[in-house]
């Protein structure tokens, strides 16, 4: 199972999500601090504005976090092939789909 991607801990995506803009943040015992803005035709939001944006982004991230256990779970390209070639269209779909109810989209 993959680890969750916590969006406290990563302002530059949330930033990047909602404002389309870059920048680069310090981060030290829990706390952000944007060090550089590098987006100069876009207006640098206020840290409450981004503040504000987490929980938001956060609820992106949930609601595909599925997407990455799964990635990992599936077997090998090469291996589905072998299984389709022993044991057909119906293994195949059986070991994908075991996968898949493993981690339901959310």
């Amino acid at each position: 199972m993959s680890t969750k991607i916590l969006a406290e801990q990563n302002i530059e995506q949330v930033v990047k999500w909602k404002w389309g803009a870059t920048c680069y943040c310090k981060y030290k015992d829990g706390n952000w601090e944007i060090f550089e803005w590098a987006s100069d035709d876009i207006a640098q939001p206020t840290n409450a504005e981004i503040e504000a944006e987490i929980p938001n982004y956060q609820a992106v991230l949930d609601s595909k976090h599925y997407q990455k256990d799964r990635a990992v779970e599936y077997p090998s390209i090469k291996d589905q092939l072998d299984d389709l070639y022993h044991n057909g269209i119906d293994g195949w779909k059986a070991t994908i789909k075991a996968v898949k109810d493993k981690y339901p989209k959310s």
